[in-house]
């Protein structure tokens, strides 16, 4: 695998800016990609940038893209 770019949990954590028990509860409800590093249960994990920016965009609240044809922000819909 060329060019990949792994990262640490503390990496990660500052990227997305969450807490290590929100990171925890995504993974391990196989909600975010992570790599084992090692065989044991308590072995570290690893993350690839490319992935975790995939997840990120992936979980967009707001799609610039549809506002611009017209459809409302989720905020600005009124029931």
């Amino acid at each position: 695998m060329p060019d990949v770019e792994l990262l640490t949990t503390s990496q990660v954590l500052e990227l997305l800016q969450i807490g290590r028990t929100k990171l925890w509860e995504l993974v391990r409800g196989e909600a975010f990609p992570a790599y084992r590093i090692g065989g044991g249960r308590n072995s570290g994990l690893r993350y690839r940038r490319d992935d975790v920016l995939k997840w990120l965009e992936g979980h967009r609240v707001s799609d610039p893209t549809k506002r611009a044809a017209g459809v409302p922000a989720p905020e600005a819909v009124t029931e």
